[in-house]
């Protein structure tokens, strides 16, 4: 399922600022909420949403409405998604309109591969983030937009053409002989201007020629240098100089590859620290309140002291990530200094201040790896150091010495 949060208010902040209220988007869903929740996170954005529990009742909308984009669920009662799909591309009226497949049971590569090529314009897996879903549909309204502009007429079609910053090529779908390539095309695969037209298309890609009609789908494709790069392509019918010919758009996949590793690391990096932190809070080998009147950990005597001190740890969280962030003084210590007068009382060791960390750490960044979930991990880190120094110090007022499970 979606991330399904308060939706923002159009036109605040960066999701707003492209989308107009006249783009009109079918989500297709038998899930009643989840339908109810897309449609009035697209409505808060500025769009129109019409809603549709099945593939006929989406095939009647289509038939009463203009529609720019649907939103339809592969697995529906009755004609499944792939079914609805074939039937809109394969009507002529209804071919123009961008269909993107939801899922949240088939993730995989492969079934993302073959909704693609069964004339999907695009794939969206669940559960996604609010605001990438705003703006993938941005970004699919803003692709759909240059089509139907290219299509509008040859005149504006080549002056599109040739000032587009996205890398555009038109080859006869015949014989692969490129016919036009824009500069953007020309830059990407590091050539003259004018040096790719009359080459065949089969010499910058791998694989067949693309199948003319609105698609996308990733590709490798070879520089002039024979180094090799990722796109992703979507091709178009058109007619060129009075003969059926192919629009191809390459969009250079390197940055979003790029980010995808970057993304992967520090997921693998944000869960190895908190598998880290669970293993200390949990360890039964570490002898942290064993040795201390041989107290039993406090998530098992006490958990409802755990959970209670971790609530109040989660605000002492947000505000060291506010610091942080601002570059201010984290006025923390003084809440700081309760919890740890807490623990001390429950002659908690260091296994029971890191549950307490760990605990808080773990609501704050549930089921997210944004930016604001490893900021939340970074400075925490310091202020779970504060937190011990204050217990020590606590204990040793108390005793006149820090006990061993403690130091």
């Amino acid at each position: 399922m979606a991330e399904i949060a308060e939706p923002r208010q159009a036109g605040r902040g960066s999701l707003g600022r492209n989308l107009k209220s006249h783009n009109t988007i079918l989500v297709v869903d038998d899930n009643e909420a989840m339908r109810y929740s897309i449609s009035r996170l697209l409505r808060t954005a500025g769009h129109e949403a019409l809603e549709a529990a099945s593939g006929e009742e989406c095939l009647q909308l289509l038939n009463q409405h203009a529609v720019d984009l649907i939103l339809l669920d592969v697995r529906l009662p009755g004609m499944p998604g792939t079914e609805v799909l074939r039937q809109i591309k394969s009507t002529p009226k209804f071919a123009p309109v961008f269909v993107v497949h939801l899922s949240a049971l088939h993730r995989e590569p492969s079934a993302m591969a073959a909704a693609l090529r069964d004339g999907a314009d695009g794939y969206l897996a669940h559960p996604i983030a609010n605001d990438e879903l705003l703006a993938r549909v941005d970004a699919f309204l803003r692709h759909k937009k240059t089509l139907d502009a290219l299509q509008q007429s040859e005149a504006r079609y080549r002056a599109l053409f040739e000032n587009n910053p996205q890398a555009i090529l038109v080859f006869d779908q015949d014989t692969g002989r490129i016919l036009k390539a824009n500069a953007a095309a020309a830059a990407l695969y590091q050539q003259p201007a004018g040096a790719l037209e009359g080459r065949n298309l089969q010499h910058i890609q791998e694989g067949p020629l693309p199948k003319c009609g609105v698609h996308s789908e990733e590709r490798t494709h070879q520089l002039t240098t024979g180094a090799k790069v990722g796109v992703e392509i979507s091709t178009h019918a058109v007619e060129w100089d009075g003969s059926p010919a192919c629009v191809l758009v390459v969009t250079d996949l390197t940055a979003r590859h790029e980010l995808e590793q970057e993304r992967k690391e520090q997921r693998e990096q944000f869960d190895g620290e908190m598998r880290s932190l669970e293993g200390l809070s949990r360890n039964r080998q570490t002898p942290v309140t064993a040795r201390h009147a041989g107290a039993m950990p406090l998530l098992e005597t006490h958990p409802e002291v755990i959970a209670a001190l971790a609530a109040e740890y989660e605000g002492l969280l947000d505000a060291a990530l506010e610091a942080r962030i601002f570059k201010v003084e984290n006025k923390a210590s003084p809440k700081l200094r309760g919890i740890a007068d807490e623990l001390v009382r429950f002659r908690a060791g260091p296994r029971d201040i890191v549950q307490v960390h760990y605990t808080a750490l773990k609501n704050k960044t549930a089921e997210t790896i944004s930016p604001k979930a490893r900021g939340y991990v970074e400075a925490g880190r310091m202020l779970l150091i504060e937190l011990l120094g204050l217990v020590v110090a606590g204990y040793r007022l108390q005793g006149g010495r820090t006990p061993a499970s403690a130091e």
